[in-house]
């Protein structure tokens, strides 16, 4: 048991500091599904936990963008790939005050019907 602790451990601390999800960033997102959504979801949660609850100017808080990974992949319409995404994703990371209409726009090629993949499912 001892043995597999830190494989374990590794495997977990090399997917939360990853700059992809390791799913095929020529994907588009809306056709990712099973494993590979669990992988992507797995990998946009441990992206986003550091910005939940941050204070923004006024006060206001970031809700909790995270989402359920057991459920399915909440777009049928977006149609940027998997490194536009995560590219994204990045971008919201690191300015989570701005707010996703504002930070989607600055994305390359990254249509409104994606901004459902930065907001999350807001778990409590």
């Amino acid at each position: 048991m001892r043995r597999l602790v830190f494989p374990l451990a590794a495997i977990a601390l090399a997917a939360a500091c990853s700059d992809s999800s390791g799913v095929d960033g020529k994907l588009v997102i809306n056709t990712v599904q099973g494993a590979d959504w669990t992988k992507y979801c797995n990998w946009y949660n441990a992206q986003v936990a550091g910005i939940i609850g941050k204070s923004c100017a006024g006060g206001a808080l970031v809700p909790n963008p995270q989402r359920d990974c057991q459920a399915p992949n909440p777009t049928t319409t977006c149609t940027a790939t998997v490194s536009q995404v995560e590219d994204c994703v990045h971008k919201y990371k690191d300015n989570p005050c701005e707010g996703v209409t504002k930070i989607a726009a600055t994305c390359n090629n990254f249509p409104p019907s994606c901004n459902v993949l930065l907001v999350g499912s807001n778990l409590n």
